[in-house]
């Protein structure tokens, strides 16, 4: 048991990834559906301004702590991670115009 560790700082960064994105996701489902046409326009755009929302805030985050610590290896798998949603949510988008 010892030999696993929880880092607190990645389950909380991944759950403030993704729960939002879960919540537009519902709300949009809840809201009438995704379906065709201007709700899911405005879902994917919801999406993709979240995730640079998310991107920036992390840059700014990583910008004022790295002449503290660094950069440390949680922000380094975020940012690729965040780039990589927000590439393919941008490739999602527009693909289905």
């Amino acid at each position: 048991m010892n030999n696993i560790m929880i880092n607190v700082g990645i389950v909380s960064r991944l759950v403030f990834l993704l729960l939002p994105l879960v919540g537009i996701t519902l709300w949009f489902i809840y809201d009438g559906g995704i379906g065709f046409g201007w709700n899911l326009i405005w879902y994917w755009i919801s999406i993709i301004g979240f995730l640079l929302l998310y991107q920036l805030a992390l840059l700014l985050n990583l910008m004022l702590q790295h002449k503290k610590k660094g950069f440390s290896k949680e922000n380094k798998i975020f940012i690729i991670i965040g780039l990589i949603l927000l590439f393919l949510a941008i490739v999602i988008f527009s693909n289905k115009l």
